[in-house]
């Protein structure tokens, strides 16, 4: 509620609160960047960032080569010509003003000439992005009941109409039409009894029915 809340950093998650640490780091940036038109409150409040400019421009490197070579990655796959240009990259931001991201940019050498040797040859191609998976599953998030409590339940089966299948593909025969009408309730809290474990929501309503 303070005058200055307008200018508070990104909110960091509960869990898994370091996931987001590159947007804190673009406004401790940013900060620094605008704090010569501070008025006096502005800058009591906000005077600590300037104990950590080594460290800000440290990390703003860090995550802006990092996301350099997850496009790359990303775009093209694991490959003799990808870990090539990733380590172009690499040494555009080598130097010895930051000896530790010196060191970060030798363990992602190290790592990517490991990958490297497990490509079988020169012409392999690996996808190393969950982008596709964690989309599908955002979707059903977003989509399936919103109490915790429900856990995993037959709502889970519609993750494969999630995928958007090519209809020209040759590698899936499904009618998804045909499918879904002969499927019955029955069936469903058959399956839901063979595979899922018991619904909290149930066990709940049903030691309040006592």
């Amino acid at each position: 509620m303070k005058p200055t809340a307008y200018l508070l950093p990104p909110r960091q998650r509960s869990i898994a609160r370091f996931m987001n640490l590159s947007k804190t780091v673009k406004w401790a940036a940013s900060m620094l960047g605008i704090q010569s038109g501070f008025n006096e409150d502005q800058q009591k409040a906000f005077d600590f960032l300037n104990s950590y400019k080594g460290l800000i421009r440290e990390l703003g490197i860090v995550f802006e080569m990092v996301n350099v070579l997850l496009r790359i990655l990303k775009n093209e796959g694991l490959c003799y010509g990808s870990i090539a240009a990733c380590i172009e990259k690499c040494s555009l931001y080598n130097g010895p003003i930051y000896p530790k991201i010196e060191r970060l940019i030798c363990r992602i050498k190290d790592y990517l000439q490991g990958e490297k040797e497990k490509l079988p040859d020169s012409q392999t191609l690996w996808h190393v992005s969950s982008d596709v998976i964690e989309s599908l599953f955002g979707l059903y998030k977003s989509r399936k009941a919103s109490n915790s409590l429900h856990g995993v339940t037959p709502f889970a089966l519609s993750l494969p109409l999630f995928t958007k299948t090519h209809r020209e593909s040759s590698t899936i025969h499904c009618d998804f039409k045909q499918a879904l009408e002969s499927v019955f309730m029955a069936n469903l809290k058959q399956w839901n009894t063979d595979n899922l474990i018991v619904n909290q929501v149930n066990r709940r309503i049903q030691a309040f029915k006592k």
